[in-house]
């Protein structure tokens, strides 16, 4: 149990910085699928990510800053966690308007 609790918060949590979007308008999101404020500027020194190698790599640095520059399609892989309770992601993860997309959460780190 403690396991699947542990994967249902890190999922919750990429789910939540990475401003997920499924079909029609989501929270955060207007009548027209756009968002309902502008989408500011990355924060300073912050990596880009534009794929799943990019996304992977966080686990190298977990206190650092990122942001995505492209939607990213994780199917067909299982996404195993990048921290755990013991080492934890401190950095900041930013959408920037972009999604993760079939996203599958497996194991434990």
């Amino acid at each position: 149990m403690k396991k699947l609790a542990r994967v249902l918060v890190v999922t919750l949590v990429i789910i939540t910085l990475a401003g997920i979007r499924s079909g029609g308008a989501a929270t955060g999101y207007g009548a027209n699928g756009n968002f309902l404020a502008p989408i500011g500027q990355p924060a300073a020194r912050s990596i880009a990510i534009s794929d799943r190698a990019g996304l992977e790599a966080i686990k190298n640095d977990l206190s650092g800053n990122y942001y995505l520059t492209a939607d990213i399609d994780l199917s067909g892989a299982e996404w195993a966690p990048l921290g755990d309770s013991a080492d934890l992601f401190t950095g900041i993860f930013d959408g920037q308007g972009h999604a993760l997309r079939n996203l599958t959460v497996t194991g434990e780190h």
